[in-house]
This record gives structure tokens, sequence and C-alpha cells, in this order.
């Protein structure tokens, strides 16, 4: 009995094609021409780096140069174990040599852990890499992972003298990564392919205003990324704010003029981030934060820190002069973070939220169609969410638009602990009009 490829899953497949030797790519070079100009470009579109022996088949001739102009998309990912760091600068080194032998990538997955005294060169290498390759001129996604491994945790260079662990390297390593760049030196990046419109960034932390009290956790970041983004999405366990958005910015501050969406996936926030995000990104029209973790609490500094501030007032400001903005998702905001997430005093009320959307569009977000606040509450060990919407649509006339309180619903009471969905987390994993979804009552 004969099976379709095609039929099968994409995983499937790609778990497949990891088991084909170079023999097997030989024989398949014997089919027709007609055969292989069809079957190789839907096969090969994306491909897995997993090992470096995986990524340095593909140096051969023969069939394997028909396989590298259709590959569109290449993953690369840690071999082994996370805390196995030498094994990972190896991958690297393996990996971005190869891919200067692809002509036509246009979107790229880096997947790597490395200890924060490395981090800086080992980036700075990758990227400047990169830059040197066909793909620095066809990509146009890149979605990028980034792990600390922490310093006092087992792994392959926890043995050296006074924790130097870029002293402890072999010398090749020296030879690669070049000098040191130490915590809290500046090394400008090179800079980024004219033609990125797409970041997905998984980091430990980052700021969105680098200030001089916090420097941006973005370290491969170049201003000309920054101008050529429409869709930004990162994922973080935490994010600095700066203490006013207005003010006390670095020289590396970032113009993101042309941002459309933005999306944030957050373990610790609070409502500062709020302002933040009007001051830096007037222009998008899209905005998500899903957290995983994340809270509004009672009361909220003022930048000067010398007076309080409700949430309420925070919250109303929030947005007030976006004039481009169209959907916003945000996490249900609560009263106090310590109360139980289920009680139904622990959140804000819809009544409240309502008022903070009027507040938006009296305040000149005029484009504002959909508002969407959520509730996550953690399910299982598979990282699987259940969450409980209410959602504004906004409704429009010749003259203004409003919150109109007959097209506000909310499926789930608070005090009853029910869902509306069950979704797998991840940043980039959902598209952003299902992000927006919010089914009717029935």
């Amino acid at each position: 009995m004969s099976v379709s490829l095609f039929s099968l899953p994409r995983e499937l497949v790609d778990e497949i094609l990891s088991y084909v030797s170079k023999y097997d790519f030989r024989r398949f070079s014997r089919c027709s021409r007609a055969c292989r100009d069809f079957i190789i470009p839907l096969v090969f579109n994306r491909i897995q780096w997993r090992t470096p022996s995986k990524a340095a088949a593909f140096r051969d001739g023969g069939v394997v140069g028909h396989l590298r102009p259709v590959v569109q998309h290449i993953s690369m990912h840690i071999p082994g174990r996370s805390d196995e760091l030498l094994r990972t600068i190896d991958a690297f080194m393996v990996y971005m040599d190869v891919l200067a032998l692809f002509p036509n990538i246009t979107s790229l997955w880096m997947n790597l852990s490395i200890i924060a005294e490395l981090e800086p060169n080992l980036i700075q290498v990758i990227f400047t890499k990169l830059s040197t390759t066909p793909a620095f001129h066809t990509l146009k996604s890149l979605n990028f992972t980034c792990k600390r491994v922490a310093s006092f945790s087992l792994h392959d260079l926890a043995g050296a003298r006074n924790q130097d662990y870029y002293a402890a390297l072999p010398e090749k390593y020296h030879e690669y990564l070049g000098p040191q760049i130490r915590s809290g030196h500046n090394v400008d990046p090179p800079p980024g392919p004219p033609g990125l419109t797409e970041l997905i960034m998984v980091t430990d932390e980052f700021s969105l205003t680098p200030t001089r009290r916090a420097e941006p956790h973005m370290p491969f970041l170049h201003q000309s990324c920054a101008k050529t983004l429409t869709r930004l999405r990162i994922r973080s366990e935490a994010v600095f704010v700066a203490p006013d958005p207005k003010f006390d910015v670095s020289e590396h501050n970032f113009d993101w003029q042309g941002l459309k969406q933005l999306q944030l996936e957050l373990g610790h926030t609070d409502l500062l981030v709020l302002p933040e995000i009007r001051e830096r990104f007037r222009n998008i029209e899209d905005l998500v934060i899903l957290k995983h973790g994340a809270r509004y609490g009672a009361h909220q500094w003022l930048p000067n820190g010398n007076v309080m501030v409700p949430r309420e007032t925070v919250l109303c400001n929030a947005f007030q002069g976006m004039n481009n903005l169209k959907r916003i998702r945000l996490p249900w905001p609560t009263n106090n973070s310590w109360e139980d997430s289920f009680h139904s005093k622990s959140h804000i009320s819809p009544e409240e939220l309502e008022k903070a959307v009027n507040c938006w569009i009296s305040g000149g977000t005029k484009k504002l169609e959909k508002v969407v606040f959520a509730k996550d509450y953690p399910w299982n060990i598979q990282d699987q969410l259940l969450q409980s919407l209410v959602g504004f649509k906004i409704v429009k006339d010749d003259r203004y638009r409003s919150a109109s309180k007959g097209d506000l619903w909310w499926k789930v009471e608070p005090e009853l602990g029910e869902v509306l969905c069950l979704y797998t987390r991840g940043v980039g994993q959902r598209s952003m009009d299902e992000l927006f979804q919010v089914p009717p009552d029935k």
C-alpha cells in the first residue's frame, strides 16, 4: 500500500527526512528532472538542523545542490542538553557557515542557550556572520530564542576559576568569538537585514525603552531593524519599565516608525508598561499583551516617584492619542494581585473596563475597533492555559465611535471558574486575528 508523502503531517515529514542518508539523497537525484522540480520545493521548503552533522550534509553537491535554492526556512536548534555550552558554540559555528550556501532564505529560527558572560559575544558573531550571507538580503522573518544558563548551575564550564568563563574557553573559541564583550559594554551590532519585517524574540528580560538605568536586552537589534519591522513579538519573563518614557533616554533608543503589530508575552509587568508603549509605538494598529504572571497592582507610582495614582486613572490614560490603534488585547486587570484570581472581587469589573475603553476613544484613539481583556489560568503540565474573555466591539457611525454596552459580552463569570477555550501558550503560535476572537454567549 502506498501513502502520499504530502498527506502526512508536516512534523512527520520532517522526522522522516531527518533520517534520510546521503546515499538516499544521491539515489533521489536519478529520478526525472520534472519529478525533482515538482517534489523538491514542496518537501524541502522548510528544514530543521538539530545537530551540526545534519547541517553539514547540505555542503555536498549533487542533489543537495538542487535542494539549497528551494529552501526558504531554516530552524537551528541546540544539540544535546542546554547546559552543554561548548556544543552550542560548536553547532552555531557550523550552522552559520552552512547558511552561507543558501541563496533564498526568507525565514530563520535560531534557538540557543548560553551563559550570560558569553552571550554578547555569541550573539554578536552570529549576526555578523549573517550579514555576510545571501540570507541577509532575502530574510523577512527572524525568530530568535536566547535562553540564559544560570552561572551557578551545572554546565561544562562550571569549573572556571573565579567564574571567568571566557578565559576558560579553549583558544579556538577565542578566535571565533573575538575579544570579550563584558556586561554593560555597548557594542554596536551590524546593520540588520534590509528586508526584515517580522521579529519574534524569546529572552529572559528586555527593555522597550533603553535608558541609562536599563539598556535593552536586544544586543543584536540595530536601528536599521527597528525601521523596517512591521511585526514585533517578544516573550520574556521580565520587562524593565522606564521611570519616565518621555525622558532619560539613552543614545541607543530605537525608532519604530513602521511597526504595525506589537505582541508581548510577559511573566511580570505592571501598568507602567502601557504608557511606555504609547510613547514608543504610536503608529501601531494591533497591540497584544499576553501574560504568564502579569498583574496590575491597586496603585502605580508616577514617574517622579512622589505621587501615587489609582489604577483606573493609569488604565484610562494608557492609549489616548494613539490615532492608528485598531485592536487591543490585554490581561484582565486585577484590583489586588495577591487575591485569588478566581474571586470576582479580584478583577476590575466589566463596567470599569468599558469606562477605560470610552476614555481611549474620547482621548483620540478614533480608529479603535476591538478590545479584549483576558484571564489566563494554568491548566496542566503541558504548558496549556484556560481563558476567560470579555470583549468590546466598537460601534461606528458618521460622527463618532463609542463602546456600546449592547456589544459588550462575556461568557465567563470569574467566581464560577468557567472558561472559554483551551490553547497552547507560545509567542507567534496563533494568528493576530485569532487572538481577537471572542465567542458570543450561546
